[in-house]
């Protein structure tokens, strides 16, 4: 394999659709979020993009079968909304800039075949903090897209600040083809996956594209990882004390020793 290609396992017909994109990143904030809204809208499986950009290794299923690393395509007919959906989610990023370029651009043409005009992407916002309530930032490609800032109460990046990876490329890129693009970010403390985070990005889209989808799972998701890293804490905590005793009761130069 000497460059990215997309193999199709069908290629369906599509009204207007809108791409949202959420890959691996800070927190995984974008891939957790793609990923659930896959799950929810039972999209279906249409294509795989496979790249020598991504890491050089595979992943092996229950059954000891092992696969390459990808970043697949999903579709949801919608059949209230205007707008079907692709939804793309996947393994990793590109581990270069050649790469994320590369592959950028085959998603870009995805998206031309497909008459795609806006697309969303997800990623996240590294705070190092934890917030009850993380607050969501954007940025966009065309000014159109500003009045959905106060309406779904996105906040604007700060002026300078780089989107890395795909969230930001495809945005950037996708101006070039005249499709529209928000990259949405989540505030996030960035080192665990953050469904609280997801949760509020989703939020966002589905409002974006007047869907209805059930966000409860994400919920469970997160109170699971609250208990891991209760528990974390409890454990470190432990440790802490045992460290205190051991300095407390351990013997100073000046006390003898006798065995026998």
């Amino acid at each position: 394999m000497k460059q990215s290609y997309i193999k199709y396992i069908e290629k369906p017909i599509l009204d207007d659709p809108v791409l949202i994109v959420g890959l691996p990143g800070v927190g995984n904030v974008g891939k957790l979020a793609a990923e659930h809204l896959i799950s929810a809208l039972n999209a279906k499986l249409f294509a795989v993009l496979f790249s020598p950009h991504f890491p050089y290794h595979v992943t092996i299923s229950e059954e000891g079968i092992i696969r390459l690393l990808n970043n697949e395509f999903y579709y949801f007919i919608s059949k209230e909304q205007e707008n079907d959906l692709i939804i793309l989610r996947g393994d990793y990023q590109a581990q270069t800039i050649s790469g994320q370029y590369e592959i950028a651009g085959v998603i870009i043409g995805l998206s031309k075949e497909f008459n795609v005009k806006k697309i969303i992407t997800m990623g996240g916002y590294a705070t190092g903090n934890f917030e009850d309530l993380p607050k969501v930032y954007g940025a966009i490609n065309h000014p159109s897209l500003n009045v959905w800032f106060n309406k779904l109460d996105i906040l604007h990046c700060e002026i300078g600040s780089p989107i890395v990876g795909a969230a930001g490329l495809l945005i950037g890129l996708a101006k070039f083809e005249k499709i529209s693009g928000i990259c949405l970010l989540g505030e996030t403390p960035g080192f665990l996956t953050d469904a609280k985070a997801a949760k509020a990005l989703l939020e966002r889209v589905i409002a974006f594209l007047e869907l209805q989808v059930d966000l409860s799972k994400l919920d469970e998701i997160d109170q699971e990882m609250k208990d891991k890293v209760n528990k974390i804490k409890e454990i470190e905590k432990q440790k802490g004390l045992i460290k205190q005793l051991k300095e407390k009761f351990a013997p100073s130069d000046k006390d003898l020793s006798y065995f026998g």
